[in-house]
């Protein structure tokens, strides 16, 4: 099972997810027996929500990524082997541009500004005073 995503230390509720997973789980898998794993990642979604796949920008020309995919592997890795190949191949691939990891999405500005406000708001307690006294 994945969900109950949530952005990185902006949250202390883990256990209170997990409850969610197998709540949600057992009701569509009654057959379910013991949970023996359960683990949680950071998702990282692009600001317009596709993965980044092409050639690394400023790299060698002989570098590829595939990455950002938001929890989508399995997709995106079936999408990255087809279009790498093919940009590897030097073939024309209709994905190419919608993947490129050098990509400016004009319509994700206000996406990107407001989350890096959101990121910027994180840091607020470096800028203000500590909990310790001085002690001399």
């Amino acid at each position: 099972m994945g969900g109950e995503d949530l952005k990185t230390g902006q949250t202390d509720d883990a256990e209170a997810r997990y409850v969610k997973l197998e709540e949600w789980a057992r009701i569509r898998f009654p057959m379910m027996t013991d949970i023996v794993f359960r683990w949680s990642g950071q998702v990282m979604q692009p600001v317009d929500g596709l993965a980044f796949i092409g050639r690394n920008p400023m790299d060698e020309a002989n570098v590829y990524i595939a990455t950002w995919d938001s929890g989508n592997g399995m997709t995106h890795g079936t999408i990255a082997d087809i279009l790498l190949t093919d940009l590897i191949q030097g073939r024309d691939n209709a994905w190419s541009t919608l993947y490129d990891p050098s990509r400016k999405t004009i319509g994700a500005l206000n996406t990107f500004a407001k989350e890096t406000l959101n990121m910027a708001a994180q840091y607020v307690d470096w800028l203000t005073r500590g909990d310790v006294r001085k002690m001399y």
